[in-house]
């Protein structure tokens, strides 16, 4: 429930009602008491503005509002945002690849990395935060770095489990060498 109460809607121009309808299509993306916030404010400027009855210079009065696409950009300022979130799921990315390099150099390394990168990816993808395929492909080469580094650490180990025998031990004695 909102913390506005509905005001009857007075009865508006015809580019007035076409104004509106556009702004509060542009601010569609915003939160929603912020967009019910905004509208409230142009629907009291327009009736400060506007003459009760008449016309007036209805065209003069939306331009001092400026166009709704300005309104909508200032409104959200996190849109503009949205190439450096796409940026850091690409990180995320590059960084589950990377993982898959590290494989060649340190297993061990590459589980340490792969197990904090690929959790961080999935966990943002389960939350909603940026693009989730981005995040899941992060998280499965990950998940394969995991996989693999497992395997090879495990292949690493010795496979017996017995200490090696060791043989019966010659002495030199000094006077023996030639």
């Amino acid at each position: 429930m909102s913390k506005h109460r509905k005001v009857a809607e007075p009865e508006y121009h015809p580019l007035v009602r076409a104004y509106l309808t556009d702004l509060e299509r542009a601010l569609t993306g915003t939160e929603p008491d912020e967009r019910e916030d905004i509208m409230i404010a142009v629907r009291e400027h327009l009736q400060e503005a506007l003459p009760p009855e008449g016309d007036g210079d209805v065209q003069a009065v939306l331009e001092s509002l400026g166009p709704v696409e300005r309104i909508s950009r200032e409104a959200s300022p996190s849109t503009p945002e949205e190439p450096s979130r796409r940026a850091g799921d690409l990180g995320f990315v590059l960084s589950g690849a990377l993982s898959i390099v590290l494989l060649a150099l340190n297993p061990f390394v590459a589980l340490f990395f792969a197990m904090i990168i690929g959790s961080t990816a999935f966990f943002l993808s389960r939350r909603g935060s940026g693009n989730r395929g981005l995040l899941r492909v992060a998280a499965g080469l990950c998940a394969a770095t995991v996989l693999v580094s497992v395997v090879w650490i495990v292949a690493l180990l010795p496979a017996r489990s017995n200490p090696p025998e060791v043989g019966p031990t010659h002495s030199v004695e000094s006077g023996d060498r030639p």
